[in-house]
């Protein structure tokens, strides 16, 4: 019972983050996968299927929650077993992000359905496996993730360790969103030509091919929509994460 209530804080963030940032993604997957600004992305979906925002936010609200209490909990405890900031993050990262990388190929595709093409998460998912395409992109979204996970952790645990801000949950806020953005400026290049990949029908080496004779800048394509959603999001998921980890230390003491 006592490991099980270990699991609870990363569930909880997981939960936070994916209720705040899944508008976010939506916009970040369509601006990735038709070239558009923010603005035009937006007006967009808001004039021709408004409810892409939140559709299919059922299926990252039970994995996202899943991963994070796993990637937290190892986290948390290679920390106790470690001094060393580096390879605490690269456990987490080595051990957690294989177990759910087939879930991309499910969320990026609904993102990039329609209200015609999406008739639930379960029919959805059964057309994407009858197909065999749920391994499409599977290595570079574990590339990426290894990558994502390791640099969040390492930034998390160097700002609260060096940040010197006289309110313990300001220190939390200010590290989580140091975090969210050193990660994107880093593996945002990789997850559009994931994004790309798993969402058309040409090649890796087309894709490449086709982003070294345009700007190379479209690879941050969705740079924007992470900017504005780190703040809410990140800021307050680690806040949401420390609270209810105090709450469970709390309670097992």
């Amino acid at each position: 019972m006592d490991e099980i209530k270990l699991l609870i804080p990363g569930a909880v963030q997981g939960f936070v983050r994916s209720l705040i940032s899944y508008p976010f993604e939506v916009i970040k997957t369509q601006m990735q996968i038709c070239n558009k600004s923010t603005i035009d992305t937006v007006k967009h979906i808001i004039k021709n299927d408004i409810y892409k925002f939140y559709r299919g936010i059922s299926l990252p609200l039970v994995q996202i929650p899943a991963e994070r209490s796993v990637q937290f909990y190892i986290y948390e405890k290679s920390k106790k077993n470690t001094s060393n900031i580096f390879m605490s993050s690269f456990f987490t990262s080595f051990i957690t992000n294989s177990l759910f990388a087939p879930f991309s190929i499910f969320q990026v595709n609904i993102m990039n359905s329609n209200k015609d093409t999406f008739k639930g998460i379960k029919q959805f998912v059964a057309s994407v496996n009858k197909k065999r395409a749920f391994t499409r992109g599977i290595s570079l979204e574990i590339s990426k993730n290894y990558f994502s996970t390791f640099i969040y952790f390492y930034i998390y645990s160097c700002s609260q360790k060096n940040l010197k801000l006289q309110n313990h949950y300001h220190n939390t806020f200010v590290s989580g969103v140091l975090s969210s953005i050193g990660v994107w400026s880093v593996v945002l290049p990789f997850d559009t030509i994931k994004v790309k990949y798993q969402t058309g029908n040409e090649s890796i080496r087309t894709l490449l091919s086709q982003i070294s004779k345009g700007n190379v800048l479209n690879l941050w394509k969705g740079m924007t929509p992470i900017l504005i959603r780190t703040i809410p999001s990140s800021g307050m998921g680690m806040i949401t994460y420390e609270y209810t980890k105090k709450l469970m230390t709390t309670s097992h003491t």
